[in-house]
């Protein structure tokens, strides 16, 4: 009994230790991996490639919160030619998960003759129905 007692304690220590290694990993590695200069270059080539042209991202703060909910906060996220101005992004989440909770944004400039060209054009369907084939002596309205 005594062994199995012990084997269980060893257990339930493992499990804490495995959990506050993992929250302590979560609260303050996961932070500092994700505001990297490396990664920020890598958010840089991110947005660049979907939007196709250059952008610059300044200030970037990631933070955990001790519930393990997270906040975004960036200072400013600019392209080269002035197509894109967006200033003082915040983005917080519920708790463990990634939808957002609260996202505000300051100021957003987006120059929307350049913008369209990331919209398809709309095509006109060609309908088999033509007002000029109806009979209007058929209708009878009262």
């Amino acid at each position: 009994m005594y062994k199995f007692d012990k084997a269980i304690k060893r257990i339930l220590f493992a499990a804490v230790v495995l959990v506050c290694g993992a929250y302590i990993f979560l609260y303050f590695a996961v932070p500092k991996i994700l505001c990297s200069g490396m990664m920020v270059k890598k958010y840089e080539n991110l947005i660049s490639n979907k939007l196709g042209f250059p952008v610059i991202i300044k200030d970037f703060k990631f933070r955990t919160r001790p519930n393990l909910s997270f906040g975004l906060k960036v200072g400013e996220i600019a392209s080269e030619n002035g197509e894109v101005h967006i200033r003082n992004i915040k983005y917080y989440t519920k708790i463990l998960s990634v939808k957002p909770q609260k996202f505000a944004a300051n100021k957003i400039y987006i120059d929307l003759n350049n913008a369209k060209k990331f919209f398809p054009e709309k095509t006109e369907k060609k309908s088999d129905f033509n007002i000029n084939s109806i009979d209007f002596t058929l209708i009878n309205i009262k």
